[in-house]
């Protein structure tokens, strides 16, 4: 098996990157032969365009070439983004060296459907694990510029407004400013004339969409996480019969469960958020409702830990929030870390203004017997069952997120009844055995289609 993959431990280490290399250690450990071509996303000013630096090392048994390669911006061509010529030619060499069986691929950030593509031509069974919206969104979150998300563009020309629209002469001026340019660049790119539109970049993302539905349509099987990311490969032309929604699995007694509540130092309710910390991912809205929660009176404790990936006047806003001995703002954990938070919390909040796909920290919580408040969409709404092991609230909305953090903290039993109504997730065997035996079928090899 060839893993094809925009990053992979320890260079890369959110969700996407360590589902990779669970499953390559899992494939790994049943005697399958698995190689890693991985890129090493760069700033351009540490890996200059237009150049490619490339590095073989050993990850836990598994050989890796890295491809150090700069992440395009908004000064490249659109193309580069989903068909990258260094890393496309990076591929076929890889591809003509190992002579796999399957490629299977993971995302589409940075190699984009290159690697489906040519795996194709030389007649070699390609698998896409579809982590997030990269094939329906550039932007990969399915979010506009100015914070609306996106139900999928009804026009390459809605494409291009967010592509224009998140340039800095739009995003200094705010939200609203971006909200009302989009909207107008949408309608023009959309009735213009052909030229107007190329002007705008109508015809690079048109060419986006044909490229890619082209590619899908070549994929032996694409593997998902969600219901809710299914439908819109579907919808995008992915045949359903091609389509595996399979939960991702928690390794065994990673996250063990809590036996009874830890004895605290303090009272109240303790809400913990884990990722990054960003717009995108609500963090804020978690830190406005705790502070509402507060200034009412009552004893909650907000941590967060995680990465701080937004910059500039965001990063601010959340820094001077968190000076404050309630609301805590950590360093990212690493595995122990996690497991020592989650049992000191009583919930995760997952507040996400995104649609997510399958949150790893939401089977995480669970593994560990924390329920979790979460917004109400995306696959976030198929995780989380409202009531019984969680809360839903309305995307967005800072006082629905704080009166469901006030009913934990006050509705008498409502806390207890949500952790007692917490399942274990799936294990790792459950998630990557069924993808054996689509590959075993794909293959037409039996129960071990890869072992030679």
């Amino acid at each position: 098996m060839l893993i094809v993959t925009h990053g992979y431990p320890p260079a890369q280490t959110n969700g996407a990157e360590l589902q990779a290399q669970r499953k390559v250690a899992w494939w790994h450990a049943r005697g399958h032969v698995v190689r890693v071509l991985a890129a090493d996303p760069q700033p351009a000013t540490n890996q200059p365009f237009d150049t490619l630096a490339e590095r073989e090392e050993v990850v836990d048994g598994i050989p890796v070439r890295r491809l150090r390669v700069a992440v395009p911006d908004s000064t490249r061509s659109l193309r580069e983004t989903y068909d990258h010529p260094l890393l496309t030619a990076a591929v076929e060499r890889e591809l003509v060296a190992f002579q796999p069986d399957v490629v299977y691929q993971v995302s589409g950030y940075l190699f984009g459907t290159a690697p489906l593509r040519i795996a194709a031509q030389h007649g070699v069974a390609t698998v896409l694990f579809a982590m997030d919206y990269w094939h329906i969104c550039q932007r990969i979150t399915l979010l506009r510029p100015a914070g609306a998300c996106c139900p999928g563009p009804r026009h390459p020309a809605d494409c291009a407004a967010c592509r224009l629209t998140a340039r800095a002469v739009f995003a200094e001026r705010g939200p609203a400013v971006q909200g009302a340019a989009w909207r107008v660049l949408a309608r023009a790119g959309g009735a213009a004339p052909a030229r107007v539109g190329a002007r705008l970049g109508v015809a690079d993302f048109a060419d986006r969409q044909r490229t890619i539905a082209a590619d899908l349509r070549e994929v032996a099987l694409v593997v998902v996480n969600s219901h809710f990311l299914g439908e819109r490969l579907a919808h995008l032309g992915v045949p359903r019969e091609r389509l595996l929604v399979v939960r991702q699995g928690i390794a065994a007694g990673e996250f063990p469960a809590r036996a009874a509540r830890q004895s605290r130092d303090h009272a109240g309710l303790t809400v913990l958020y884990l990722g990054q910390i960003s717009r995108h991912k609500g963090t804020d809205l978690a830190i406005t409702a705790v502070r509402q929660l507060r200034d009412a009176g009552l004893p909650v404790r907000l941590r967060l830990h995680g990465p701080l990936t937004d910059t500039g006047a965001y990063a601010e806003q959340v820094r001077a929030w968190c000076d404050d001995a309630a609301i805590h703002l950590g360093a990212p954990l690493d595995r122990a870390g996690v497991a020592a938070a989650l049992a000191a919390a009583d919930v995760l909040v997952v507040p996400s203004r995104w649609y997510e796909n399958s949150p790893n920290v939401i089977l995480e919580a669970f593994a560990a017997g924390v329920p979790v408040v979460a917004a109400g969409h995306g696959g976030m709404a198929e995780m989380v069952r409202d009531g019984v092991d969680g809360l839903l609230v309305q995307p967005g909305d800072v006082n629905a997120l704080a009166g469901a953090l006030r009913r934990l903290a006050t509705e008498p039993g409502l806390l207890a009844r949500l952790q007692a109504g917490v399942r274990p997730p799936y294990g790792v065997d459950d998630e990557l055995a069924g993808e054996e035996a689509a590959l075993a079928a794909l293959l037409g090899a039996g129960a071990r289609p890869l072992d030679r």
